[in-house]
């Protein structure tokens, strides 16, 4: 049996676009607040089972942006089968529910069925797909595809390269400012590039890409029209070790966004943040 715990805590201008918190421009600086633990039990060697809960917290200080504060309370539970020594093959569920501050709170489920395959010594590839079932308040409960994929590659003991794409109904900048409206649908797609260079047992780079688009429809309001979101954001890096377990980061950090809808003519922008920060790993 094995336990796994986590626990962060974020004060920033910029959110993380590969964790699904944003994918549109926010004033100001936002709290994020996030807490996981699972347990997993092997019942045999090639067996297993997991059952996880978490918990996050978006708050933005800006009364501007505070239409898109929320929380998610989520569960989940996977079955793991370890098919040959190159698959491994998954059936699992996960409950998210979104408790807003602004608009409609939602409740989602996927069942998720999903594989694991070594192509090589050095790469290996994720994929899972199955339904969303979405309720969302005063409109009822809806079905929706979902689907992500990941694919790894070490192409040296010093340069790592990973990718992911994922597409999921989401519950993210649905309401809609000013006349208290909400979207009932947000089909959205992510996808990212990141990458890890060692340049000595001290020194490591880092970069990253991600792209978001959202389509949001059926709006509570007939006066409000559909309306999209394209988001392009990059990373670069440097992490110095100083001890084991001690390290010092460097990180910049563009942004650039675009918006039609009920956004439009809102232009896009264009933002830089550079941030410095120090890791303690134990």
């Amino acid at each position: 049996m094995r336990y796994n715990g986590s626990v962060s805590f974020a004060w920033q201008p910029e959110p993380n676009y590969s964790n699904g918190i944003a994918n549109a421009r926010r004033d100001g600086d936002y709290i994020y607040v996030y807490v996981s633990s699972s347990v997993s039990k092997a019942w045999t060697s090639r067996y297993s089972t997991t059952l996880g809960a978490n918990f996050s917290m978006i708050d933005y200080q800006e009364d501007s942006a505070k239409t898109d504060n929320r929380d998610y309370v989520g569960m989940n539970f996977t079955n793991r089968y370890k098919w040959t020594e190159r698959l491994a093959v998954s059936l699992g569920w996960t409950g998210s529910y979104c408790n807003r501050e602004y608009g409609n709170n939602e409740f989602s489920n996927f069942v998720m069925a999903g594989a694991e395959y070594a192509v090589s010594e050095n790469t290996s590839a994720t994929l899972r797909v199955g339904p969303q079932f979405k309720y969302v308040e005063n409109y009822g409960t809806k079905t929706y595809p979902s689907a992500e994929f990941g694919l790894n590659h070490r192409l040296s003991d010093r340069f790592m390269l990973g990718t992911f794409v994922r597409y999921s109904n989401e519950a993210v900048n649905t309401y809609i400012p000013y006349n208290g409206a909400s979207y009932y649908s947000n089909e959205t797609w992510r996808f990212g590039v990141h990458s890890t260079l060692k340049l000595t047992h001290r020194v490591s780079l880092n970069c990253g890409v991600n792209l978001i688009a959202s389509d949001y429809t059926r709006p509570s309001s007939i006066s409000n029209s559909d309306t999209s979101n394209l988001t392009f954001n990059a990373t670069a890096g440097i992490k110095l070790l100083l001890t084991n377990a001690l390290a010092l980061t460097a990180q910049y950090s563009y942004t650039n966004g675009s918006y039609s809808g009920y956004n439009y003519p809102m232009p896009s922008y264009n933002r830089n943040v550079f941030s410095f920060g120090v890791n303690y790993s134990f």
